[in-house]
């Protein structure tokens, strides 16, 4: 087994910094599933746009 060239450490602080504690505000759910639509260039899909025509 190789040992990873990446420092764990480093890696924590990334993800530790990138978390939020707002969790139940729909704003950031929203913005999450846009996001990861925009990541497999799902553009047919604006989450914006469907959460408008509720």
């Amino acid at each position: 087994m190789e040992h990873s060239p990446i420092n764990t450490l480093e890696l924590n602080h990334l993800l530790i910094s990138a978390l939020t504690k707002d969790i139940n505000n729909r704003e950031v759910y929203m913005m999450g599933i846009q996001n990861s639509h925009d990541y497999e260039s799902l553009y047919d899909f604006d989450i914006y746009e469907i959460d408008r025509k509720k």
